[in-house]
């Protein structure tokens, strides 16, 4: 009774009569053929993603309990009630009665998080080799533990779903910093150079002259050179928004 309790969760009389264990063996039987699909997906799920993660997969503790669990619920489905009582008495756990039934009750969630996860995420994981390589060995063998423990050791839903994010932010190359771009002076305003033969009245510079500015200066000029004196400008201008 008990470890139909712990196992599979049915819950009957403590009184062991005829009576009793029929309703305890249809119990069982009803369970069975209700998870039996969810069991059989999660052994077929462990095998073909240990295989990427452990060459001796078939050592597995998960696997080998999800694989107990699923050969004594094959039976279950049709067998009768006196001969169900005794396969469940004579049940010897290859990891625990325990790891059973985590494996049990969490079969459908498990095999939920293996056919979310993408894989392929991994399998580029294994083809680093620079320096992100010994972060990429720690995941994978992260992965590979919670592949391997039983559910009861190691809730391996959320184990994927955190890995699978670091395996992305692994694979994503970092940001390159922007080249910053230093701006190039203008150079000052060079005053006209004197020609040979020539004396020089008046020089001068002006920067950061408005165009009103500027047209005022020629104009200036334009009246300060007298008779023959030639202004000659330089120009040079920036125009900005």
């Amino acid at each position: 009774m008990e470890r139909a309790s712990r196992i599979f969760g049915s819950v009957s009389s403590p009184l062991l009569n005829a009576s009793n264990l029929t309703k305890l063996a249809d119990d069982l039987q009803a369970r069975a053929k209700q998870s039996y699909e969810s069991c059989q997906r999660l052994v077929d799920e462990l095998t073909n993603c240990l295989t990427a993660f452990d060459p001796m997969k078939e050592k597995a503790p998960r696997l080998q309990t999800a694989e107990a669990v699923l050969e004594f619920l094959d039976g279950a489905r049709s067998a009768k009630p006196a001969a169900l009582i005794e396969s469940l008495a004579n049940l010897k756990p290859t990891t625990s009665e325990s790891a059973m039934g985590s494996s049990f009750a969490s079969a459908s969630e498990v095999v939920s998080a293996l056919t979310a996860t993408q894989w392929k995420l991994f399998d580029s994981i294994r083809q680093l080799h620079d320096d992100r390589v010994v972060a990429a060995n720690a995941l994978l063998r992260r992965v590979a533990d919670a592949l391997c423990s039983d559910q009861l050791v190691a809730a391996l839903p959320p184990v994927l779903r955190i890995e699978q994010s670091k395996a992305i932010d692994l694979l994503t190359p970092p940001a390159k910093p922007q080249a910053t771009v230093t701006p190039v002076p203008e150079p000052p305003p060079v005053a006209p150079p004197t020609k040979p033969g020539k004396k020089v009245i008046d020089r001068g510079v002006r920067e950061n002259l408005t165009v009103a500015q500027a047209s005022d200066e020629i104009e200036r000029l334009r009246q300060k050179a007298k008779g023959s004196q030639v202004a000659r400008i330089n120009v040079s201008w920036l125009i900005e928004e």
